[in-house]
């Protein structure tokens, strides 16, 4: 403290303000750090471990202004309510900004690959484009050989050569070809004075008839001119999809992943766990059975 009388001065040590950056490595009493939502949590971490004695942390709660809505209607319109401390903390815990890893990229990467919600929305989307497809490829030859008197109204009216359209992609979609049901769907319309309407309607009829509206969709029926690679694909993850972890235990036991990428990941596993420069003494197939020189990889 200051004695009286004199510019002496006596167990005083003057503190200045740190980035949390700098104080990396620092040691101190007491550590009081101020931190909001642009700390990411290795920068809490820093700052929560650099005071012996006690850590502290105050939370910026500010309200987030919207500067632009300078119109007197637009007053306040972006603005957002100031976040309670723990509201700030949560998101510095989640914000991780470090760089991961080569292997950690490929097993994130590999995840993201096989994630079977990711698998089911490309599937659908695929099953969408088939379907399309296959009513682009089939419908018009039907629709032509009606007779004129109801290819006419179909000419004339798009809603309702529409609404077949539309049928005929969703039976396609719940396992059914509705080439199969054509036949059924045109009799008896003499009377129809909507004959498109009437069409569309008996062939949702035939698709809604013991269909389960939760089960995924049937890849389309396939076409001399569709796409085969794309059918064969959505025949192949419909399977894959369709079957429980126990019967595909069952039938063959798979891997996520190729045998190469596979042996790659045990590999650097193995290197993680012995140092970067060398390898095991066992036999490796990614080098010699002792060996110093640098990554192959």
């Amino acid at each position: 403290m200051l004695v009286p009388g004199s510019y002496a001065q006596d167990n005083i040590h003057l503190g200045y303000a740190s980035t949390i950056h700098r104080a990396q490595g620092a040691t101190v009493e007491t550590t009081h750090a101020v931190v909001d939502t642009s700390v990411d949590r290795a920068g809490l971490y820093v700052a929560m471990t650099r005071g012996k004695q006690e850590n502290r942390a105050y939370a910026v709660c500010e309200p987030v202004v919207d500067f632009v809505a300078e119109d007197a209607h637009m007053h306040s319109a972006g603005d957002r309510d100031a976040p309670t401390a723990s509201e700030v903390l949560a998101t510095i815990l989640r914000r991780d900004t470090h760089q991961a890893s080569a292997t950690a990229a490929l097993r994130e990467e590999m995840d993201h690959a096989t994630d079977p919600a990711r698998l089911e929305a490309l599937y659908r989307h695929g099953v969408d484009l088939a379907a399309d497809a296959f009513t682009s490829a089939t419908l018009a030859e039907y629709t032509d050989a009606l007779p004129r008197l109801y290819s006419r109204q179909l000419e004339a009216d798009p809603d309702q050569y529409a609404a077949i359209a539309q049928a005929w992609t969703d039976a396609a979609k719940a396992g059914r070809d509705p080439r199969e049901h054509w036949t059924q769907a045109t009799a008896n319309l003499e009377t129809a004075d909507s004959p498109g309407a009437v069409i569309a309607h008996r062939l949702r009829h035939v698709t809604a008839a013991g269909q389960d509206r939760s089960a995924l969709p049937t890849p389309p029926p396939a076409t001399a001119t569709g796409d085969a690679e794309l059918a064969a694909w959505l025949t192949a993850t419909h399977d894959e999809l369709t079957t429980s972890p126990d019967e595909d235990t069952a039938q063959a036991p798979s891997v996520d992943v190729d045998d190469f990428t596979a042996s790659y990941l045990d590999h650097r596993a193995a290197e993680e766990e012995s140092g970067p420069d060398t390898h095991s003494t066992t036999g490796s197939p990614w080098g010699p059975t002792t060996d110093s020189s640098p990554d192959l990889w």
